[in-house]
Parts: structure tokens; C-alpha cells; sequence
């Protein structure tokens, strides 16, 4: 994505690094695997400790948790909604 954002766009634009691309990246995917990117937003700014790439997360991380559709997790303890639940 790196790549192609350095061929699109003027080199002012884009950082002349990868690794911003690989974290939001990687928070994106987890935070749609794991039907909670807020908590996952919550992690990536504290192991990383870089408010720059917040807005570019909420970004991707916002468009992937949609394309998941609410259905699917990681977690299988974990409850799509309160009325999938039993109560005993």
C-alpha cells in the first residue's frame, strides 16, 4: 500500500516509511477479527505511543469492521448480541 501511495501521490504526502502502513494494517484486521476496534485503537496508542497515525487508523479500522459485517470474531466466548444468549 506503501508503494502505491509513493506512485499516486507526491512524496510530501506520504511517509517515506513502511512501517506506519504495517501497523494501521495490523490494527485494522485485528480490530475487524476481533469485533472490537475501539479496544484495539486503545492498543495501538499505547504500544506505540504515536498520535500521527490515529486519524488514518480510525479510518481503516472503520472501514474493515463494516466489511466484516458484524458476524464474525475470533473469540468464540464472545456474544454477537443479548438475545443469542441462554439464560439459565
Amino acid at each position: 500500500m506503501g508503494l502505491l501511495f509513493h506512485s499516486l501521490y507526491p512524496p510530501t504526502l506520504t511517509p517515506n516509511v513502511a512501517p506506519p502502513f504495517v501497523v494501521v494494517s495490523s490494527l485494522a484486521m485485528f480490530g475487524a477479527a476481533s469485533n472490537a476496534p475501539l479496544a484495539v485503537m486503545v492498543m495501538l496508542l499505547e504500544m506505540t505511543n504515536n498520535y500521527r497515525i490515529l486519524p488514518e487508523a480510525v479510518i481503516a479500522s472503520a472501514i474493515a469492521y463494516l466489511m466484516t459485517t458484524w458476524k464474525f470474531t475470533v473469540f468464540k466466548a464472545q456474544r454477537i448480541n443479548k438475545r443469542h444468549t441462554k439464560h439459565e
